[in-house]
């Protein structure tokens, strides 16, 4: 007779748990896939505890594979096939909320704190559905439609990163810019932005950004000062103390409202301004374009007013800073 996993008393429901082993080509995956398909239950899953569980062992792993980078003490590259914001995607707004609310966590921290860039590959089943199949993943069961629902929503979860990328064209040159290789991307173009909508008719993701300039600290070794930047995430005493200190007096701060969607698989960056007061109520929208060449699709229900040259004084909001 065999014996179930379960602890406890005899009136507890049994867990029985099974390896599959074996050497290349011996057929594991089909014999999971046949298993899976045959004790699978029908009823209504625990969608929370069933997502929490994806989403921290995610966290682990990824951070156990940071902390072996980390240990090499070389350059590396980490790529991860999903993130933590894509369980939000298979959730009701309402029950992501509460997943975060019961494991004390913040769509901010996850989304924008834990990856340099992330790359969204529109399915096939959305403009190439001769390509969409079944067949090449027994996992995969979704119909066209369904698959595009639900790349939808993975968009929507990870709109607001300030390195998200939705065409696949896009990926290696970002990809190599970002590590600091050879890459022909271009800058995002920029436009000015006269009023808000009342209303938007598509999903978009808000927050509040204050950016605050630092003054440079002198080399200390004598020599030459080399210009470099960098993106890292500070604690709010870290915040606090270089705001206090380092603060440079030239220039002033910048308070803006972000808002970011997506059109027609572009990404849409809106920094609409709250101070300086010299360009208040006034936004800059940023949009990625492959190349200089490329027209950029803009919604009806944007007030454009002209596109932005890198001389114009409000290309850089290091320039509206000064004083």
């Amino acid at each position: 007779m065999m014996r179930s996993l379960t602890p406890g008393t005899e009136s507890a429901l049994p867990i029985y748990k099974f390896v599959l082993t074996g050497g290349p080509c011996a057929g594991k995956t089909t014999s999971l896939d046949r298993l899976s398909s045959y004790f699978r239950d029908l009823k209504a899953t625990d969608v929370l505890n069933f997502q929490w569980q994806i989403l921290s062992t995610q966290i682990a792993l990824e951070d156990a594979f940071m902390s072996l980078a980390k240990d090499t003490n070389c350059p590396c590259v980490i790529l991860c096939d999903r993130g933590a914001m894509d369980g939000s995607a298979y959730m009701s707004p309402d029950q992501w909320e509460e997943l975060k609310v019961l494991h004390d966590l913040d769509t901010v921290t996850l989304r924008d704190t834990r990856y340099n860039a992330v790359f969204h590959l529109v399915t096939a089943a959305n403009g190439a559905e001769s390509y969409y199949s079944l067949e090449n993943n027994s996992t995969r069961s979704e119909t066209l439609q369904q698959a595009i629902d639900a790349d939808n929503r993975l968009c929507h979860a990870w709109v607001g990163h300030p390195k998200f990328f939705s065409k696949m064209q896009r990926l290696i040159s970002t990809a190599a810019n970002l590590t600091g290789l050879p890459s022909t991307v271009k800058t995002a173009k920029k436009y000015l932005l006269t009023s808000l909508p009342p209303s938007w008719p598509i999903h978009v993701e808000e927050f509040e950004v204050e950016k605050v300039y630092l003054s440079v600290l002198p080399t200390t070794d004598g020599k030459p000062q080399i210009l470099v930047h960098l993106k890292r995430v500070l604690s709010a005493r870290e915040y606090g103390y270089a705001v206090r200190h380092r603060k440079d007096h030239t220039r002033l701060v910048i308070k803006q409202r972000r808002i970011c969607f997506l059109w027609n698989n572009q990404s849409f960056n809106i920094h609409w301004y709250k101070e300086p007061a010299s360009i208040a109520n006034q936004g800059i929208v940023h949009v990625q374009a492959s190349d200089s060449e490329t027209p950029v699709s803009i919604p009806d229900f944007l007030d454009i007013s002209e596109e932005l040259s890198k001389s114009h004084p409000y290309y850089s909001a290091y320039n509206i800073a000064l004083e």
